[in-house]
């Protein structure tokens, strides 16, 4: 599934830092950026496409809407932890769930940018659904 809509301008966050922007868009890994209350600022297509969305329909949610299971609490204090500077990264792994409804294993390894007026949170995600259906594992990942 191609997540690019031609028709829809590429949406950013006032002040969002431009190194990252330019990062996130070049590069194909998956990667998605928090702000402070957890939401979602940019995404990369790669990452809209692993979830089977648009990308402009990523934009502005909170993460917890992202249809994580069972380990909402996960993505809520790794950002704190990450924006008090508790740590500088660490990974999280979840289940979240596709625009399909079916789920999505992923790990986040999640670093905190830090600006001059703003920081964000930018979570590279690797997709470990196949992984996770041929190992037969998938009820214990993220537990």
């Amino acid at each position: 599934m191609n997540s690019r809509d031609p028709l829809q301008p590429q949406q950013t966050a006032p002040g969002y830092d431009v190194n990252l922007q330019c990062l996130l868009r070049s590069s194909p890994m998956p990667m998605v950026v928090f702000n402070h209350q957890g939401v979602i600022i940019d995404v990369n297509d790669a990452f809209a496409d692993v979830l089977g969305r648009l990308r402009g329909d990523l934009l502005g949610i909170p993460g917890r809407d992202l249809g994580f299971v069972n380990v909402e609490s996960k993505l809520d204090d790794a950002l704190l932890w990450l924006f008090a500077g508790v740590t500088e990264s660490l990974s999280v792994c979840c289940q979240l769930t596709s625009g399909e409804g079916l789920p999505v294993w992923t790990e986040m390894h999640m670093s905190v940018s830090i600006g001059r007026d703003h920081s964000e949170v930018l979570a590279i995600v690797q997709d470990r659904t196949d992984e996770m259906w041929d190992s037969g594992s998938s009820r214990d990942f993220g537990s």
